[in-house]
């Protein structure tokens, strides 16, 4: 899952001015473009949060929450300033695309 235009240029800004890369492990002196193209390597379960992180810091909320009645997954994306969405999903992995993906609209709006 990869954000687009206003969304990534802006994560990815975000990202390396917060030193995610002491995170993962990855050794000082490693090249920015490197940096977040290695992110865009990790898998969606290791992504999701750092994105979680980034809208809450640009006041969009991303939540995923399971319903144990029928075992799919509600998400919700919100800001106050713009608009909400919600859906439900089979699976936590198309919950967490979807979330994000909609909050990348969201904030590509703005």
């Amino acid at each position: 899952m990869i954000l687009t235009d206003k969304c990534k240029k802006d994560f990815e800004r975000w990202y390396r001015d917060n030193d995610f890369e002491f995170c993962i492990g990855y050794p000082n002196g490693l090249d920015d473009t490197d940096m977040c193209e290695d992110f865009y390597d990790l898998p969606l379960s290791y992504q999701y949060g750092v994105y979680v992180d980034f809208f809450d810091s640009v006041g969009i909320d991303v939540n995923i929450k399971k319903f144990r009645q029928t075992g799919r997954w509600f998400h919700t994306v919100f800001n106050p300033e713009m608009e909400s969405y919600q859906g439900i999903a089979d699976t936590r992995h198309e919950a967490r695309a979807e979330a994000i993906k909609k909050a990348n609209e969201i904030y590509n709006k703005q």
